[in-house]
């Protein structure tokens, strides 16, 4: 798979809209391909590596007990792992190629190689993430609280964490000349 910086820009524009920053992004990428029924991630297993999708379509799902949720499908221009990326730790859900389909990967050393590089790369993909979340959040949020609503669900509160990614410690030495350590 060859991919120009221009064809990059094209599909993930939320990325990054200049070809300077496509190809430093492309070469800090590992490329990795599926084959149909491949699981890329599943719960229990540690991700710290962002997945976009260049070509083919993912497919994430929950299993609990007996009951599958389908969550719904990443098409070209789509990224997974961007929380395991931003603070590694387990998998929550299922992701599994449907089709034949082909990845850009960037692990924690690729990030490392980015923050080295090129520090507003790093900004730009953690405002693009931060947004995402945001509105899977929200949108998660809604359907929560309808289901709360007809009493079909109940939440309870995870333990946090008290360790700081590498994000933190990064960005709040390099760029906002703070310690990496939370109060």
């Amino acid at each position: 798979m060859d991919i120009s910086p221009k064809d990059f820009c094209s599909k993930f524009a939320p990325i990054c809209q200049k070809e300077k920053e496509a190809d430093i992004l492309l070469n800090a990428m590992q490329q990795r391909n599926c084959s149909k029924g491949d699981i890329l991630l599943e719960p229990g297993q540690t991700n710290d590596t962002l997945y976009l999708v260049w070509s083919g379509s993912l497919t994430v799902s929950l299993h609990q007990e007996n009951v599958t949720i389908e969550l719904g499908s990443i098409l070209p221009g789509g990224w997974t792992g961007e929380l395991g990326f931003i603070e590694p730790g387990p998998v929550t859900a299922t992701v599994m190629a449907e089709e034949d389909t082909s990845l850009l990967c960037l692990d924690q050393d690729g990030l490392q190689e980015l923050l080295d590089k090129d520090p507003d790369i790093v900004i730009q993909l953690l405002h693009t993430f931060s947004l995402s979340l945001a509105e899977r959040l929200r949108a998660t949020k809604q359907h929560v609280f309808k289901q709360i609503a007809e009493d079909n669900f109940r939440l309870s509160k995870g333990a946090p964490s008290d360790k700081p990614g590498r994000w933190y410690k990064y960005l709040g030495r390099k760029l906002m000349g703070i310690s990496g350590e939370r109060s």
